[in-house]
């Protein structure tokens, strides 16, 4: 959803067909609150798009440091 919106769509209907189906609000509260971005500054679009690429980097390297003290912590094998 925050990836679409960033991308620019703009339709709350869509942005809620999005959402986890997990969430408590009904798709019309979603609707309401997702209003909203129809009027979103694409200034704003893209300081969400480089705050999502940011995340996506970090939980990139924290996916290499887990598996390289996979790697260090393992046991040694004797040849």
């Amino acid at each position: 959803m925050m990836q679409a919106l960033a991308n620019g769509e703009t339709d709350p209907a869509a942005l809620a067909a999005m959402a986890n189906k997990g969430l408590r609000a009904t798709a019309a509260q979603l609707c309401d609150a997702l209003g909203a971005c129809s009027e979103l500054n694409p200034v704003y679009r893209r300081l969400l798009k480089m705050a999502l690429e940011e995340l996506a980097f970090l939980e990139q390297q924290m996916a290499n440091w887990i598996r390289r003290s996979r790697i260090c912590s393992a046991p040694m094998r004797m040849l």
